[in-house]
């Protein structure tokens, strides 16, 4: 799912965004859902994903409850793209 993404720079099992992109990971688990903004590293670990933020927050979650992930244009991009699903 990570990879479909556009500009994502590949390191072994992390990813991260270019300057022109964030990406929006959604997280759902028996009845609750966790959505995770301006995500520009994403690594991932055996059974858990951790999710770094612009500001710098760090997020665990298991990887089986991760059902969407999102791409929208930085505040940077200057084509003024919509957010959405990529």
């Amino acid at each position: 799912m990570i990879r479909s993404l556009s500009d994502m720079k590949e390191d072994g099992d992390t990813f991260e965004t270019s300057d022109q992109w964030f990406v929006t990971v959604h997280v759902g688990r028996k009845g609750s859902s966790l959505t995770v903004p301006h995500v520009v590293k994403i690594a991932l670990k055996p059974d858990f994903v951790t999710l770094e933020t612009t500001k710098g927050h760090r997020y665990s979650v298991i990887d089986e409850e991760v059902y969407a992930v999102a791409q929208e244009p930085s505040e940077r991009d200057p084509k003024g793209r919509r957010a959405g699903f990529a």
